[in-house]
């Protein structure tokens, strides 16, 4: 009997961060490519949102969506005030879910305020530091908020038939995507990959690059590079202990990657994110 892994266990929803920031005076902040989803709450005053050269005006009990790897800016009003929500929806190891929809910018109405709502929430229910069994309780309660919130943006989402030949396309590769998610850090060899498909190096290499855009190095370079931006948003550690954790024993080397994907040092880069976050 085949033992199929059933789709909804391919489905990853992971807390990232949270918070609420008070503005007594305006204010205006970029940000870079974030690694994750970021939702914008407005609970008091009134904020622009500004991404891809479109302007969208955001007031209190509204939110605005910041997809992954999207630049952004906000236009912040004096008396402001704002809730984050940080998260991670995957599926294959690391299809973007949301990427599969064509998402809306800003949600407004009961599902806005429920946004707000859900969003306040999530950043009182994180404060706690301290292993007690309400921190657990609190983790679960976070989770299914999270999960919520994705749920609310999917009702208002459209399903985009172009991008959902992505998802049958790492579908088809997924054990090879999972392995190199899980040994990042190692040396990994395109023979070995091949084995895992139980398919020649060269006929894995071309299935791989006709699936994914990229051969087999380039994208274990780029997902080393994207494991290394989440340590430097949500870790303390050097950018030397990161380059190691990410597979690379030159940091000088690691340094240049990053840059070369993202435009700016790995140093500039946390500091970057940290302005919203």
């Amino acid at each position: 009997m085949v033992n199929r892994i059933l789709l909804e266990n391919e489905i990853e929803i992971k807390y990232c961060s949270s918070g609420v920031k008070e503005y007594p005076e305006s204010d205006s902040v970029s940000v870079v490519k974030l690694p994750f989803e970021l939702f914008v709450s407005v609970q008091a005053g009134s904020i622009t949102f500004i991404s891809s050269g479109n302007m969208t005006r955001v007031e209190a009990g509204e939110t605005v969506l910041v997809p992954l790897d999207n630049e952004y800016s906000l236009n912040i009003e004096e008396g402001s005030k704002l809730s984050y929500v940080a998260g991670i929806f995957n599926i294959y190891t690391n299809l973007r879910m949301l990427y599969l929809f064509d998402v809306p910018v800003k949600i407004s109405g009961e599902d806005g305020r429920e946004m707000c709502r859900l969003s306040t929430d999530i950043a009182r229910l994180s404060l706690s530091s301290e292993f007690t069994t309400t921190r657990l309780e609190n983790a679960v309660k976070v989770k299914n908020a999270l999960l919520r919130m994705f749920s609310i943006t999917l009702d208002h989402s459209y399903f985009s038939n172009q991008r959902w030949q992505f998802m049958s396309s790492y579908e088809k590769i997924s054990p090879v995507l999972r392995y190199i998610d899980d040994h990042l850090h190692e040396q990994i060899l395109q023979e070995q990959l091949s084995t895992i498909m139980r398919m020649s190096p060269d006929s894995f290499y071309r299935l791989f690059k006709k699936l994914t855009g990229l051969a087999p190095k380039e994208y274990i370079i780029s997902e080393r590079i994207k494991a290394a931006r989440e340590m430097l948003v949500f870790s303390p550690m050097s950018i030397g202990e990161i380059s190691e954790l990410a597979g690379y024993d030159n940091q000088l080397y690691f340094s240049t990657l990053f840059r070369k994907k993202y435009l700016m040092a790995p140093t500039e880069y946390r500091k970057a994110v940290a302005r919203i976050i």
